[in-house]
């Protein structure tokens, strides 16, 4: 064991990864886990720091848990994203004498279902649960609202929903959010001084590598699209890392919470991870593909999550049309990071790694596991075949189903998955959706309120998504505490992370929510408006003007008597298979 500057025996550190795979409006339960989270972990440093805590003695002696990295896709990477903001302002907590650490969360509102709903970061509450809503009565922006499509906007048409209202969401996050009665801020012992976020995004034009071996003249040349954004945020704790491992050579935009904090989020740096939250959402033709900017040296020195390659370099190139811009940053378009890289685990188990360039893997045997990721994921089962078709070979079936096939097949990750479920690695651990009290219980997404319509479905009505972050909460707990397929554990069977002060009380079950007849019939509403004001919008892209302006009718018309009940045939049909309805 290494020593402290008093003489006294310092603690080994466990490292923590948490790697949030895409979920699309399921990012709710995936904020609720990252809540409950910060919160376990914030409230066994206070009951460390203080020898008379009742609590102290269930404090583990020899190790201290630490969050090295953080990664996400798509929902996951603004769950990342924004809760890397949320830690820069501060933690929520409000005076309760009842409980050992003399706090408890605060009370998260406004809510429309009947559970009360507490939580340490309201900014992620209200970005996850309040605010990403498909219809405002009130006239403010929504999904389904049409300010994107009035006027000027209308011929730069970017997506099927509004993501106007995404752009709220990211400005009011990076906000500096009120303060409450009990306010814990940096620096937290239970990170590093640095924290690594890792954003997976969707290049759309790709970027080129050229690879030369030592002794080989020639060059090979690879376009990459599986693109990613790192930053590296300082000042969130007082302790260093005391290896340079993966992640810290790694190239990265360098940021520190002191200017979150006096800008206001408004430095270029923070806003870029405000617009990287959103890049790394953008599902295609549903949300608005996001624009970010770099120089080509900040492509340089990036670490691929792979083995070291002595003898080989890869080094990006760009023409020479990029190095001559002045300014010399370019833009370049981006979709969803979930396309190609959906659960972004290769990046936290890499940013684990010391020795990375002679050690590919963390130690896995629970006898010598001192680090591990942990995943979270929505959808743990993933994609599934249907029954039996004969094969048809007609192009316009075999092209119908090209797509599909990519995208399943760059999310196959069988050495991931195959690795969490096997009891003898503790290197890396699932929390999935999960609502029984068995502790044994297979998590499904079944489980989830947002489930519904592949991931949309917790658009439709806020109690989804206050379900589904209260059950987020539930299962991190349980996972901690109880759950048979975790024992999330150090070699001598002491939990990592012990649950101790507020984070010892239960959350309570949330109700299974449903949806009020009357408001699935105002979002009907809204939902033929909006696909009448996209309409024309779309085909103004598409077709000359004079053939736009001759079909826009007709497509109308087919809107309104076929599209429409066929969208409201499948909405009913996957809310009442679900008993949401």
């Amino acid at each position: 064991m290494s020593s402290t500057g008093n003489g006294q025996a310092a603690r080994e550190v466990y490292r923590i990864g948490i790697s949030m795979s895409g979920a699309i409006s399921a990012g709710a339960y995936t904020a609720g886990v990252f809540d409950f989270l910060m919160q376990a972990l914030a409230e066994l440093d206070a009951a460390r720091a203080n020898p008379a805590h009742r609590d102290h003695a269930k404090v583990p002696q020899t190790y201290e848990p630490r969050v090295v990295v953080m990664t996400g896709a798509s929902a996951g990477g603004i769950t990342a994203a924004l809760g890397a903001v949320s830690l820069g302002y501060g933690l929520h907590f409000q005076p309760d004498p009842t409980i050992s650490t003399g706090r408890r969360p605060v009370e998260m509102a406004p809510r429309l279902g009947p559970d009360p709903i507490e939580g340490v970061m309201p900014s992620l509450y209200n970005a996850w649960v309040i605010k990403p809503r498909m219809v405002d009565e009130t006239g403010g922006a929504a999904l389904l609202s049409n300010s994107d499509v009035v006027g000027d906007k209308a011929s730069a048409l970017k997506s099927l929903l509004n993501t106007e209202v995404l752009d709220q969401i990211r400005d009011e996050s990076m906000r500096r959010p009120p303060e409450s009665p009990l306010m814990q801020s940096a620096p937290y012992p239970f990170l590093f001084e640095t924290l690594h976020v890792y954003l997976t995004i969707t290049n759309i034009g790709g970027v080129q590598y050229d690879i030369k071996g030592d002794n080989d003249s020639a060059l090979y040349h690879m376009v990459n699209h599986a693109d990613r954004v790192h930053f590296k945020i300082a000042g969130l704790s007082e302790r260093a890392v005391d290896v340079q491992g993966w992640a810290d050579m790694d190239n990265g935009d360098k940021l520190t919470v002191e200017e979150l904090r006096q800008s206001n989020g408004q430095t270029d740096g923070w806003k870029k991870v405000g617009q990287s939250a959103l890049a790394t959402a953008a599902f295609p033709a549903g949300l608005s593909a996001r624009e970010l900017s770099d120089t080509p040296d900040g492509f340089k020195d990036r670490w691929f999550p792979a083995p070291a390659f002595a003898g080989a370099t890869i080094n990006p190139v760009f023409p020479a049309s990029y190095h001559a811009l002045q300014p010399a940053f370019f833009s370049w378009g981006n979709m969803d990071g979930g396309v190609i890289n959906n659960d972004p685990f290769d990046y936290a188990r890499y940013a684990l790694i010391n020795d990375w360039r002679t050690h590919a893997s963390n130690p896995r045997a629970p006898a010598d596991a001192d680090r591990a990721v942990i995943m979270i994921s929505p959808f743990p089962e993933g994609k599934t075949v249907g029954e039996y078709e004969p094969p048809n070979l007609a192009l316009t079936k075999v092209l119908s189903k090209l797509l599909p096939a990519l995208l399943s097949q760059v999310r196959f990750k069988v050495d991931e998955l195959a690795a969490a479920a096997d009891p003898t690695i503790a290197s890396r651990w699932l929390i999935a959706p999960r609502r029984s009290n068995d502790p044994a219980e297979n998590p499904s997404s079944v489980n989830i309120a947002c489930g519904a319509l592949g991931g949309f479905g917790g658009f439709l009505d806020q109690k989804f998504r206050e379900h589904d972050y209260i059950l987020g909460r539930r299962n991190c707990q349980r996972f901690l505490q109880t759950w048979t397929a975790s024992k999330f554990t150090v070699a001598t069977g002491t939990p990592v992370i012990p649950l101790v002060g507020s984070a010892a009380i239960e959350v309570p079950q949330p109700q299974w929510p449903k949806m009020s007849g009357y408001d699935f019939e105002r979002l009907m509403v809204h939902i033929r408006a909006r696909g009448q004001a996209v309409i024309p919008a779309m085909l103004r892209q598409l077709l000359p003007g004079w053939v736009a302006m001759l079909a826009t009718p007709f497509v109308r018309l087919w809107w309104r008597l076929t599209g429409v009940p066929a969208v409201r045939a499948t909405m009913e049909g996957a809310l009442e298979a679900r008993g949401q309805l």
